[in-house]
């Protein structure tokens, strides 16, 4: 929808290789957008469309009046937050912490997983997590509900404790609707 590549912002012109970084980057502007592919489509201006990370496509809003599809394009949750930030990121840091044998690390989160007791509001993961390749929400969430207590007593307290704040975050991120009160909760969750 925004025309830039996978790899890219779709609202800001940070480059790919320095997503992450704490640095302000320009928010994307349609107007822009729309002039770096239109150069590109007369063969002029090359750099500035390769700088955006664009692809060559007629966009369907190019001619909506008063449309920024930059400014339309919102946070995933999913894919963000319980994949990204949990699981591609959190958890196998905290995995990591775990010491410096793969094998060792991840059948000690497994035998973790595993030893939790079953409660029927709680997925029991009686194989472990290591192993599974293909994830859903549901049950990134219900991992969510139970990583501090899986991870108490294996590695430093400040690992634990930085896990909580991220998973606070992610919590009242989920809110639909907020107030000042679960902003600023959500704000001070980083500690």
């Amino acid at each position: 929808m925004g025309c830039h590549k996978e790899n890219s912002c779709p609202n800001c012109t940070v480059a790919p290789g320095e997503r992450g970084d704490d640095v302000y980057n320009e928010p994307r502007e349609a107007s822009t957008t729309l002039n770096a592919l239109s150069e590109k489509s007369i063969g002029n201006d090359r750099e500035t469309f390769d700088s955006l990370n664009l692809r060559p496509i007629k966009p369907f809003w190019r001619n909506l009046p008063h449309c920024n599809i930059h400014e339309c394009i919102t946070p995933d949750i999913h894919h963000q937050l319980h994949k990204g930030v949990f699981h591609d990121h959190l958890v196998n840091w905290c995995i990591h912490t775990l010491g410096t044998n793969e094998d060792t690390r991840n059948s000690e989160i497994d035998a973790r997983f595993r030893a939790l007791p079953p409660h029927s509001n709680l997925r029991h993961f009686s194989k472990g997590i290591t192993t599974t390749s293909q994830w859903t929400g549901k049950e990134f969430k219900s991992m969510e509900k139970v990583f501090v207590g899986v991870l108490a007593g294996t590695s430093n307290p400040d690992v634990v404790e930085a896990t909580r704040h991220v998973l606070d975050f992610i919590h009242y991120a989920q809110l639909e609707v907020h107030t000042t009160e679960t902003l600023d909760l959500m704000d001070n969750s980083w500690g």
